[in-house]
C-alpha cells in the first residue's frame, strides 16, 4: 500500500480536496485502487453540527456518517463510496482515548496529551455565476415590503425573471413563508420546480393551503399547534440530541407509478438508493387529500409508510425529494431531479425524455469542425436562469 499525502500547512481553502480527487483519479485511470481519507484538527467529532457559514454545507455518506464537504469531492471524482471512518477528527481521536481510559484499557497509567492551536477555517467566498441567483427567501415575504421594500422588489423581480427554481433543504422558520411565495409562483406559473427535503415538505405545505383550502397547513416543525399538520416529526426522532440523530444515510424508494417524470429521468428503474438527512416527514394519514387532487406521491418508501418524491399533474416539472440527491450526484452522471431541472427549465425536457433519456456529448454539441448535431432541437442546450 501507498500513501499520498496532500497538504496545506496553516492555510484553508487552497484547493487541497481537488488536487486529491484529481490524483486519485489518473491513479485510478491506470488501473490502481484508490480510497481517500481526510484528516481534520477540529475537536468536533463529525460535521453534522456544523453552521453552514463557517463550514459549508455537511455531506452525508451511505452509513449516515456525517463528513467533511471533500469526501463529496471524492466520492464524485473516484466514484466510489466511502464511509464515516475515511473522515478523521482530534475530536474522534480524543473520543476514543478517553473511551478506552475509562475502560481501564491502560491499566491505570497517566493518558497525556498536547493540545495544538487550531487552525481557523476560512469563509467560503461567494462566486457569481450568472446563469444561477440565489434569492434570500425571507425577501419574499409580505413583512419585508414594509421593513425593506426595496428588497423585497429586488427578490420578486429575480424570482420572475427565473426559467425555474430551487428550494433546497433547511432547518429553522426562518424564510419559510418566504419559499412558500416562491412555490406558490412556480406552481401557478408552470415554471419548473424542485424541492429537495425542506423544499419538498414546503410544496406539501403550499398545496395544502392554496389547494385544499387547508389556510393553517404547516409543519409541526414550525406550528406545533396547526390543526392541519401536513409535516410531522419521525417518531423515532430523538430531541435530546441533535448530531447523528436524524434519518441518516442511503435508502431505498419505491416507485408506485411508471409515468413518474423522475422515474423516466432514473432510467425507468423501479427503486432508487438516496441518501437521507432528515427528522420531519410528510404526513402519511392525509396522502389521499393531495392525490385526489392531482397532488401525487410516486415514490415511498419499503414499508408505503414514508412519502419520498412529488409529483403534481399537468405541469412542466414539479418535482420534490425528501432525500438529498446532491450527494451522490457526478460529474459525467448527474442527478436526475437536478439535471430533469436544468432539462425542464431550458425546454428541453420532453425532447430527452421522447429520446429515452440519453444525451451524448455528440446529440448535444457542436463538434470541433463547426458541424452541428443532426437534431437542431437540442444541439445547443444553454444554461438557464435559476432561482
Amino acid at each position: 500500500m501507498k500513501y499520498i499525502l496532500v497538504t496545506g500547512g496553516v492555510i484553508s481553502g487552497i484547493g487541497k480536496g481537488i488536487i486529491a480527487s484529481s490524483v486519485g483519479t489518473i491513479l485510478k485511470s491506470c488501473g490502481l485502487h484508490v480510497t481517500a481519507i481526510k484528516i481534520d484538527p477540529y475537536i468536533n467529532i463529525d460535521a453534522g453540527t456544523f453552521s453552514p457559514y463557517e463550514h459549508g454545507e455537511v455531506f452525508v455518506l451511505d452509513d449516515g456518517g456525517e463528513v467533511d464537504l471533500d469526501l463529496g469531492n471524492y466520492e464524485r471524482f473516484l466514484d466510489i463510496r466511502l464511509t464515516r471512518d475515511n473522515n478523521l477528527t482530534t475530536g474522534k481521536i480524543y473520543q476514543s482515548v478517553i473511551n478506552k481510559e475509562r475502560r481501564g484499557d491502560y491499566l491505570g497509567k497517566t493518558v497525556q496529551g498536547e493540545l495544538h492551536n487550531h487552525k481557523r477555517l476560512s469563509k467560503t467566498l461567494k462566486k457569481n455565476v450568472p446563469s444561477f441567483q440565489y434569492i434570500d427567501s425571507a425577501d419574499l415575504e409580505p413583512a419585508a415590503l414594509q421593513e425593506e421594500p426595496v428588497k423585497y422588489h429586488e427578490a420578486w423581480q429575480k424570482l420572475c425573471r427565473a426559467d425555474g427554481v430551487l428550494v433546497p433543504g433547511g432547518f429553522g422558520v426562518r424564510g419559510t413563508e418566504g419559499k412558500i411565495q416562491a412555490i406558490n409562483w412556480a406552481r401557478r406559473q408552470k415554471k419548473p420546480f424542485l424541492g429537495v427535503c425542506l423544499g419538498m415538505q414546503l410544496a406539501v405545505c403550499e398545496f395544502a393551503r392554496n389547494v385544499l383550502g387547508w389556510e393553517d397547513a404547516n409543519s409541526t416543525e414550525f406550528d406545533p399547534e396547526t390543526k392541519h399538520p401536513v409535516v410531522i416529526e419521525m417518531p423515532e426522532h430523538n430531541p435530546g440530541q441533535l448530531g447523528g440523530t436524524m434519518r441518516l444515510g442511503k435508502r431505498r424508494t419505491l416507485f408506485k407509478s411508471t409515468s413518474s417524470v423522475l422515474r423516466k429521468l432514473y432510467g425507468d428503474a423501479e427503486y432508487v438508493d438516496e441518501r437521507h438527512r432528515h427528522r420531519f416527514e410528510v404526513n402519511p394519514e392525509l396522502k389521499h387529500h393531495f392525490e385526489d387532487r392531482g397532488f401525487r406521491f410516486v415514490g415511498q418508501d419499503l414499508e408505503g409508510e414514508r412519502m419520498e418524491i412529488i409529483e403534481l399533474e399537468d405541469h412542466t416539472y414539479f418535482v420534490g425529494v425528501q432525500y438529498h440527491p446532491e450527494f451522490t450526484s457526478r460529474p459525467i452522471k448527474p442527478s436526475p431531479p437536478y439535471f430533469g431541472l436544468l432539462l425542464a427549465a431550458s425546454g428541453k425536457l420532453q425532447n430527452y425524455l421522447q429520446k429515452g433519456c440519453r444525451l451524448s456529448p455528440r446529440d448535444t454539441y457542436s463538434d470541433r469542425s463547426g458541424s452541428s448535431s443532426p437534431d437542431s432541437e437540442i444541439s445547443e442546450i444553454k444554461f438557464p436562469s435559476l432561482s
